[in-house]
Parts: C-alpha cells; structure tokens; sequence
C-alpha cells in the first residue's frame, strides 16, 4: 500500500515538475532534455541545432522509447514546442498523434509511472528525475 502511494506520490510531483517547467516554455526544452538524460538514458534521443562554430547547441528535439508509445517534442518555431505521440507496433509507427505538450507532458509522466511499477531501475530513474 505504502509502495503504491509512494509511486503515486512521485508521478504527482514528476507532472507538477513538468508544468512548471512548461510555465517557462523558453526552457522548457532545455530542462526536459536534462532530466530525460539523466532519469532514461537508454530510452532517450536529444537532437541539438545551432552553427556548428557556436558553443550554444539549444535542443530541437527530444524522443522518448517506451514499449508501445514513442513520445516526440520538436522546437522548430519561437513559443510553444510542438508535441507528437507515436503508437508503436513492433517498432513500426501505426499511429501518429499531434498533441498539446499539457497533454504530451500528462501522457509522459503516466508512461513512466507504469514503467516504475514494473522496474526497480525505472523507479529509480523516476526517483532521479524528480529530484
């Protein structure tokens, strides 16, 4: 019981973590990339952009692998990113779904709860991303 509230718990603080971040979109991509690499490593792709000369590489994209769902946000344009969710069958896109990044961020935060009651590693990535 107490396990369960515990994983509960975290994935509360994990959204409310994530719409913070979100209410200061500048950084929004930035932040997001930190924490995914450091909390999934395997599981996540960052695609940085800038003149290859510049020390600044501001990220463009990100992607996040979890079984069945590939979760994709793309900075192209100042504002808002752009989010897409991917339902994968054997590693085959079958469907491709453009939502708003409250609902991406919603649907993440889910993902990975479900991850961290099936895996001690993924519990303690979510552990590590919280913090």
């Amino acid at each position: 019981m107490s396990e369960d509230y515990s994983e509960s718990l975290e994935a509360d603080i994990l959204a409310a973590t994530l719409q913070m971040a979100l209410a200061d979109s500048k950084n929004l991509m930035e932040f997001l990339a930190k924490k995914f690499e450091l909390a999934l490593p395997d599981q996540t792709t960052v695609r940085r952009g800038g003149w290859f000369l510049s020390k600044e590489k501001p990220v463009e994209a990100i992607e996040l692998r979890f079984d069945d769902y590939q979760y994709f946000i793309e900075q192209d344009k100042p504002g808002l990113p752009t989010a897409k969710v991917m339902k994968l069958v054997r590693g085959i896109a079958l469907k491709t779904d453009q939502v708003a990044v409250e609902q991406w961020l919603k649907s993440v935060a889910q993902q990975l709860a479900l991850q961290a009651e099936r895996s001690e590693a993924t519990r303690q990535a979510l552990s590590r991303f919280v913090e």
